[in-house]
């Protein structure tokens, strides 16, 4: 899983580097570069939101459970 996360991380990142470089070489389909880039940063954002939204409060509830009362 870990490797999918950093292809996609790499991908999102490095196709609009290289969407940017074939525009100015004149390379007419440079624009096509830029749909896969969008697509992984879209799966990419979906997964920190739901860590944020769901496992966060999850482990901080089990954290209270675990710890006694002071």
């Amino acid at each position: 899983m870990r490797v999918i996360r950093a292809i996609l991380t790499y991908s999102s990142t490095l196709f609009p580097v290289a969407s940017g470089a074939a525009l100015i070489l004149g390379w007419r389909g440079a624009f096509y570069l830029l749909i896969p880039a969008i697509i992984a940063c879209v799966y990419l954002s979906i997964g920190y939101a739901w860590v944020f939204a769901v496992e966060i409060p999850r482990r901080a509830e089990e954290q209270k459970k675990n710890t006694p009362f002071q």
